[in-house]
């Protein structure tokens, strides 16, 4: 027998079947593994699908279809009764359904939830006015998208205008315009207001509405000076009316003769307890204009002191810095020059370094960060280092507190502090011929305390040089902020120098 025409067999528990192998079967028999694997994939996937499917169903909601009332379009139908049937079609799996209404004129929204298997609801809108309407079908957290809007419009219908009372009662009678108030309800845009003189049977239709509100008229009418009866008469859109309302027109020395509060004496009552009250005032303002006087003066010194030391930082610091700068260059290369001239160099240069510190210490004191304690300390500590390290005296900071306590010193204290060590370090500088320079710092009942020793010269504490001005200086700073200052000096001892300054200083204090 041929090999190519042998008939493929299965094989069978009881051996070989001779019959066809018909591939429509999809029997696994006999199949290779790679097939195997492809078609178990294939049933898989399809189950993942149709649970997918399944649970998708389950969870999404349909968008529900809403049936009536109104239209797509705007303006809608006109409705004449004033309870309105929304009905909507059903959504599967929907637990109930939320009913969203808005009121176009006035803005108002209105939410009604349904529970399931309801399909309508009936609601009281009031009359006269347009709406839109949609809803949304929820199941439990899960709510569909909202359906298409709908339009419609509630007809008035026979609802009367009603009014209550009017203002002012009795009208004043004048030939002037005045304000004439309607109160009542159920007044509807495009109402007209009709007057009718009953003394002379004149009528004023068609007045002009100032203002309207759903129960308030506003009108400007003007009335005749003769005393009458009058009435007032408000008619919808439709020609529903409220009726004739009477009220009175009477002249003004009628109404003071008739109400004893328009009379002269209660005015005068009122005049003086009025005085009374405005005397007080004026007290009141006169014992708090010194300190608001204060306030604004100290708020503008303050803003003046900020655009002086901004013009300061900005003009005069750089170009003192850039002097500095020169003199550095010109120290360094000044070795071949006269000794005398070296020495002017070198006090050029130390000037020019002090000025531009100087400077640094106004614009620092300015900002709201120097009244800070810890901050001033760290400024203190800066400058007393480099001025005095420039000059080979050595600086020892052990009568500090570590670490400093984190306080707030007024802004006059820690500006005034700063200067008096500019003044101490100039003092060691000029006139002391030291080696060595210590300081203290600390607080105590509510004051600050600084302490300055240095191991120079000296000099007789009573005695005032001419043209040495510094010590009067020291002092006049620390008498103004109210503190006391302490010099200890003898020749050839060295000057021990101790400030005691309050954090806060007393009112009306400015340096």
């Amino acid at each position: 027998m041929n090999r190519s025409s042998a008939t493929p067999t299965f094989q069978s528990a009881t051996g070989p079947v001779g019959k066809p192998a018909l591939r429509d079967r999809r029997s696994f028999q006999g199949l290779p593994a790679r097939t195997w694997a492809r078609e178990i994939f294939s049933l898989r996937s399809l189950a993942v699908l149709v649970f997918t499917s399944s649970l998708s169903r389950v969870i999404a909601l349909d968008v529900p279809v809403s049936l009536g009332p109104g239209t797509t379009n705007s303006p809608g139908p006109l409705l004449d009764r004033p309870s309105v049937i929304f009905q909507w079609q059903p959504v599967a799996g929907a637990s109930g359904y939320r009913v969203c209404v808005r009121n176009l004129e006035t803005d108002e929204l209105k939410q009604f939830d349904v529970q399931a298997p309801a399909e309508s609801c009936s609601l009281p809108l009031p009359s006269g006015y347009r709406y839109r309407w949609n809803l949304t079908a929820v199941a439990g957290d899960v709510e569909s998208e909202v359906s298409e809007k709908r339009y419609f419009e509630v007809s008035s219908g026979v609802v009367r205008p009603v009014i209550l009372s009017v203002m002012p009662s009795p009208v004043p009678a004048s030939d002037a315009d005045q304000v004439f108030v309607i109160n009542g309800q159920d007044f509807r845009r495009g109402c007209s207001v009709v007057l009718v003189d009953q003394r002379t049977g004149e009528r004023f239709p068609e007045r002009q509405i100032i203002h309207q509100r759903h129960g308030q008229i506003v009108l400007t009418p003007r009335f005749t000076k003769a005393e009458a009866p009058w009435t007032v008469e408000v008619v919808n859109p439709g020609g529903s009316s409220s009726g004739e309302f009477s009220f009175q027109v009477i002249s003004p020395l009628t109404i003071a003769r008739w109400h004893w509060w328009r009379g002269g004496w209660p005015w005068a009552c009122g005049l003086a307890l009025l005085s009374f009250a405005a005397l007080g005032c004026c007290w009141s303002m006169r014992r708090r204009l010194p300190e608001e006087l204060v306030r604004v003066r100290d708020n503008a010194r303050r803003l003046e002191r900020e655009r002086l030391l901004r013009d300061l930082h900005d003009r005069a610091s750089a170009d003192i810095a850039y002097l500095a700068q020169l003199t550095d260059r010109v120290a360094r290369g000044c070795s071949t020059l006269p000794p005398e001239m070296r020495k002017q160099v070198s006090d050029l240069h130390f000037a020019a370094r002090d000025a531009e510190a100087a400077i640094g210490d106004l614009v620092w004191a300015a900002d709201p960060r120097s009244e800070s304690l810890r901050q001033l300390a760290a400024a203190l500590r800066e400058r007393i280092r480099e001025r005095l390290k420039a000059h080979g005296i050595e600086t020892d900071f052990d009568g500090w507190p570590a670490p400093v306590p984190d306080v707030m010193v007024h802004a006059t204290v820690s500006r005034q502090t700063l200067y008096l060590c500019h003044e101490v370090l100039n003092n060691v500088l000029k006139h002391a011929r030291a080696t060595r320079f210590s300081s203290t710092l600390g607080i105590e009942d509510g004051c600050l305390t600084l302490g300055f020793r240095d191991n120079g010269c000296g000099f007789t504490a009573n005695a005032h040089p001419p043209g040495h001005r510094g010590l009067s200086n020291l002092r006049s700073r620390v008498e103004k902020l109210r503190g006391e200052l302490r010099i200890r000096s003898a020749p050839g001892e060295g000057t021990e120098i101790s400030v005691r300054l309050p954090l806060k200083p007393e009112r009306g204090t400015s340096l």
